[in-house]
């Protein structure tokens, strides 16, 4: 009976800790100037769009990690994570290849 309720709590355990994983992006506002400052204090990693304009979509992303900020013309604004492989998926892309780091 112990061995039965210790699989069952396994099979919990992993399958919640599945659906803890897909969480939908956090929502909220960010004015154009406002997400212009943030994308400008990454410096070279920023990468933004729509930010010179005075209307349509516009966001910023970080170009050495895949994160984001995608905001809609009304301001309303979605951050999203990037992938950890983000920087290789990048360069396999461009037909490059990836040297590994020796730390």
């Amino acid at each position: 009976m112990t061995k039965s309720l210790m699989i069952a709590a396994i099979i919990v355990a992993a399958l919640s800790g599945t659906a803890l994983a897909s969480y939908p992006p956090i929502n909220y506002a960010k004015s154009r100037v406002d997400l212009a400052r943030s994308c400008a204090l990454l410096g070279s990693r920023g990468e933004g769009w729509g930010l010179d304009r005075q209307s349509g979509a516009y966001g910023c992303r970080n170009t050495e990690n895949g994160n984001a900020v995608h905001c809609t013309a009304a301001g309303k604004c979605s951050d999203y994570s990037g992938d950890p492989r983000w920087k290789r998926i990048q360069v396999l892309q461009q037909g490059g290849k990836v040297q590994k780091q020796v730390l």
